[in-house]
């Protein structure tokens, strides 16, 4: 009796270990970002790309259509026809790695992860 209770709960144990399954990332990947600093609230479309890491923002209106590009140590800054590269932008990008949808709150910036989509 005492074997077959083992063999049960060895069963059940492995059984439960199988089921975690952790979710993975493709390695080319758009998500929605959300970045709440200073009592501004900044809406974003973060692209993740092999060679660089990307953020388009759409809010607030004055920043919308900005683009911020990280590769490497590199931060570029566009907007419109204007663009230049600055060592300061690249704290945009604190909220790296990500592992899957989530917040996090780094340098007094809560960003917020979310809707994260495949690239096709």
């Amino acid at each position: 009796m005492k074997k077959i209770l083992t063999v049960l709960l060895l069963v059940l144990f492995l059984g439960a270990c199988g089921t975690v399954k952790e979710d993975s990332l493709p390695s080319e990947f758009d998500a929605s970002l959300s970045i709440a600093a200073d009592g501004t609230l900044y809406e974003a479309v973060y692209q993740k790309r092999e060679e660089s890491d990307r953020l388009v923002f759409s809010s607030p209106e004055h920043l919308k259509g900005l683009e911020l590009s990280l590769a490497g140590d590199v931060c570029t800054v566009t907007m419109g026809d204007v663009s230049f590269e600055s060592e300061n932008f690249s704290a945009a990008f604190d909220f790296l790695p990500i592992s899957a949808e989530g917040e996090k709150t780094v340098g007094g910036r809560e960003y917020k992860i979310y809707e994260i989509r495949g690239v096709e």
